[in-house]
């Protein structure tokens, strides 16, 4: 299965707008886990590094580089051979992108033409916007 992650926190979604270019990120599961952090124990998604394009994990690596001053150098190397970092569940929601296009694909060859792209994210944001929201 594919999925992605949404936020509904204004901030985060222009910061994931501008290092990632989209406000829809990869995900390795639906649902959060338990990592370890300096902070303590935190529920997370596990952004999925791989499913990630060349460009997005030069610019990732660059935020890392600057948010944790380390060499860019070591950061790029660390995305690239990774495949996942903890995203904070706090105001996120992991969307199956499986369920939808395959729910999309029967809708579009039941009309006798295959749907657009603009109609999938379409019915994607109408998909998340129903859903209640989940406490983290």
């Amino acid at each position: 299965m594919s999925y992605c992650l949404t936020t509904t926190d204004p901030p985060r979604r222009r910061e994931w707008q501008h290092i990632f270019g989209t406000d829809h990120l990869p995900v390795l599961s639906d649902r959060p886990r338990v990592q370890s952090h300096a902070q303590g124990d935190i529920l997370a998604y596990d952004l999925n590094l791989r499913a990630l394009t060349g460009p997005q994990r030069t610019r990732f690596a660059a935020w890392i580089s600057r948010r944790y001053h380390i060499e860019y150098a070591d950061a790029l190397r660390w995305v690239t051979t990774s495949v996942s970092w903890p995203i904070l569940a706090a105001d996120c929601q992991a969307v199956d992108l499986t369920l939808e296009h395959d729910e999309e694909t029967a809708a579009g060859d039941s009309q006798g033409a295959r749907p657009s792209l603009l109609s999938f994210f379409g019915r994607l944001v109408r998909r998340v916007l129903r859903r209640p929201a989940v406490a983290g």
